[in-house]
């Protein structure tokens, strides 16, 4: 959970993170989404369901759980959406709806790019495309990998922002301790 005095009014109230992402866990996550390794989801489903089986605390009924949004352009170019097909899982494991809330718009990737430049990147990529399916809720949002955070902050602050979610929670597959975010 967040750390009390880390607490801000549109942050993330808590992340967890399932695996380090380190060798080799960096190269299943690059076939997966890069070279379109379909095969490889099993194993990174499989991961997923046991970190999240031994923190069934971190879940609660009433919450939502939304993914985060691939941009149209990548979803088009890859098939298919990492985050989604995460959230389809704890949905499936802990009967939560899943809510497909979020828009993307197409900015450059996020890859190579400095803590600086990924939070400038991602300001005001996200629109909420339905207020009242989050609205006043817990919300569990979905990332395939923390790097610095960016992405999901910003997430994180339109769902609490425009959205009125109540409170928002992370969880990704993988977490980088390269940056700090």
């Amino acid at each position: 959970m967040t750390h009390v005095s880390c607490e801000r009014r549109f942050g993330l109230d808590g992340l967890l993170s399932c695996v380090l992402y380190t060798p080799p866990i960096t190269r299943l996550i690059q076939a997966w989404k890069y070279r379109f390794a379909r095969d490889v989801e099993k194993d990174i489903v499989f991961l997923t369901r046991q970190k999240v089986v031994e923190a069934t605390s971190f879940f609660c009924s009433d919450m939502v759980v939304v993914p985060l949004p691939s941009a149209t352009r990548r979803l088009f170019w890859r098939g298919f959406n990492p985050p989604l097909t995460l959230a389809q899982e704890l949905s499936n494991l802990y009967s939560m709806e899943v809510c497909q809330v979020l828009r993307k718009r197409f900015g450059k990737p996020q890859v190579g790019q400095s803590q600086k430049e990924r939070s400038m990147n991602v300001r005001g990529a996200f629109e909420l495309i339905e207020k009242g399916r989050v609205q006043g809720k817990k919300v569990l949002l979905v990332d395939d990998v923390w790097t610095t955070g960016s992405t999901l902050k910003e997430a994180g602050k339109i769902l609490k922002r425009a959205g009125r979610a109540r409170r928002v929670y992370a969880l990704t597959f993988a977490r980088s301790l390269s940056h700090r975010g």
